[in-house]
């Protein structure tokens, strides 16, 4: 019995007997199989005989530690896991949600006898090389319990040698380790007497992310082939308007997609599971990961890049949380400025119509607002006026043949907005487009006020007599109060 502060202090000296019994236990000589159950770790003379101990022990297999988490604690799991290892303890979870406290003992009766200890190491003996005969060991016992099959992937993704990590590839994909039915689907459950959704990840998405990796630094064909039908079947798993939703298998999925090569990339389905991520998910998070893990991938491939072109600015800002808004927009801006000077290089015409659809779709959404419309409407919207800048830049890469016929396209516009945008196109490129302008039947002023002021302030030193004088018509064309602009 420990009354005194002294006696405390006593008690737990090196020399004493109990120090004395933790050594026997924790250091025998058959080096027995111990499992930690319940409140025992959570005192702290015996994490400090742990770490002082314990953890510069090499033999750590044997000690386990049994503790109970709900889906979705995987970020508790790993800090757990790391934090017991450093004391030579291997953590055993139990997902108290799927079956309760009452599950404890089904738990319990697993690991009863060692059957756990037997399993763990005979799965590490047969993780390492895969023959006919360990495979259907293995399978046998990584389908029966979550925790050795997390085990299992966790030894073979540890393995130094990659190719081992390779090797089991195809035996588990050949057995339906890698169906789609398998990812796990939300599960509804009552916390607190409120309804939650949880849901657990799928360990082998962690597997087929490594496999990418190390496929894409020495290119496998058949392996790229299944990888890119795996991922795919899981997109369209059970379709792609009643897909599975898991933002963990998701996430990594797009990983995986991002270290296929290009001829396993299809841009249609990649849009539809980027739309669903989108609808389904967060907007914010998936912009960054759209940039790590495709931008940076397929920047030289046109086809992927204008899909991504057209994607990202298509994404809207509505339910974006405002302390994130000004990440989100400035990180939309970066990402498509990357992908707008790269295709500029391959295709101007198609980042012109690219950035002019959406200029159009934006227009419209405004007009349709109810608001009044104003020559200034750019500033209401900083995302917008990057995109009017991008299209006024992507202009000057057109050949002059093409870019009159787009002039002539957006001053056949009725809105005005579009038709300003034709003027100040002309302007910014007045030597070429010139005669377009001066052949106008409709007074541009009236429809342009600003582009059209621009035009006459910057080149009017270049007029000629006949260009003074149908300037000087359209403006006394114009109502008294419209006159009183300076167009001097």
């Amino acid at each position: 019995m420990v009354f005194t502060l002294e006696q405390y202090i006593e008690r737990y000296k090196n020399s004493n007997p109990l120090v004395k019994f933790l050594k026997k236990v924790f250091f025998p000589r058959n080096d027995l199989t111990i499992l930690f159950l319940g409140y025992g770790m959570s005192e702290m003379e015996i994490l400090q005989f742990f770490f002082e101990k314990i953890g510069k022990s090499q033999s750590i297999q044997k000690r386990y530690i049994f503790k109970e988490y709900f889906h979705g604690d995987e970020d508790l799991i790993d800090a757990d896991e790391a934090f017991f290892k450093s004391m030579g303890i291997n953590v055993i979870e139990y997902y108290i949600d799927t079956k309760g406290y009452e599950g404890i003992t089904d738990e319990l009766a697993i690991i009863e006898g060692l059957k756990r200890e037997i399993i763990t190491e005979r799965c590490q003996r047969l993780s390492v090389k895969p023959t006919p005969e360990n495979i259907q060991e293995i399978l046998k016992y990584i389908k029966s319990n979550i925790s050795v099959e997390e085990y299992f992937f966790k030894t073979i993704l540890s393995e130094p040698d990659y190719q081992y990590t390779l090797d089991w590839f195809i035996p588990l994909y050949e057995n339906g380790y890698f169906n789609p039915e398998n990812n796990p689907k939300i599960k509804k459950e009552t916390r607190l007497g409120e309804e939650m959704e949880t849901i657990q990840r799928w360990i082998v998405i962690h597997y087929l992310i490594r496999v990418s990796y190390l496929n894409k630094q020495s290119p496998d064909k058949h392996i790229s082939s299944l990888l890119a039908k795996i991922i795919y079947q899981i997109i369209n798993y059970p379709s792609i308007s009643e897909r599975t939703l898991n933002f963990s298998t998701d996430r990594g999925v797009l990983e995986i997609i991002g270290n296929l090569s290009v001829e396993e990339i299809n841009v249609t389905i990649l849009k539809m599971f980027l739309t669903s991520f989108i609808n389904n998910y967060s907007k914010s998070g998936l912009i960054f990961d759209i940039e790590r893990y495709l931008i940076r991938n397929f920047l030289n491939c046109e086809k992927i890049g204008q899909m991504l072109l057209q994607f990202i600015l298509s994404i809207e800002k509505d339910n974006i949380d405002i302390f994130k808004f000004r990440m989100y927009e400035d990180e939309v801006k970066k990402q498509a400025l990357i992908l707008i000077e790269k295709l500029l290089e391959i295709n101007p015409i198609k980042v012109f119509c690219i950035l002019s659809a959406k200029l159009y779709i934006i227009i419209k959404d405004y007009l349709n607002r109810d608001h009044e419309f104003s020559p200034d409407f750019y500033s209401y919207d900083d995302l917008l006026k990057f995109i009017k800048i991008q299209l006024l830049f992507s202009f000057k890469y057109i050949t002059p043949g093409i870019g009159g016929r787009i002039i002539d396209k957006l001053l056949k516009k009725k809105e005005k907005t579009l038709r300003g945008i034709a003027i100040e196109l002309i302007d910014n490129n007045y030597s070429i487009y010139k005669s377009i302008f001066w052949e106008l039947k409709e007074n541009p002023i009236v429809f342009s006020i600003p582009q059209t002021q621009n035009i006459f302030a910057h080149h009017h030193v270049e007029f000629s007599e006949k260009e003074i004088a149908i300037a000087n018509a359209w403006i006394d064309s114009l109502p008294n109060d419209h006159k009183e602009e300076n167009y001097e």
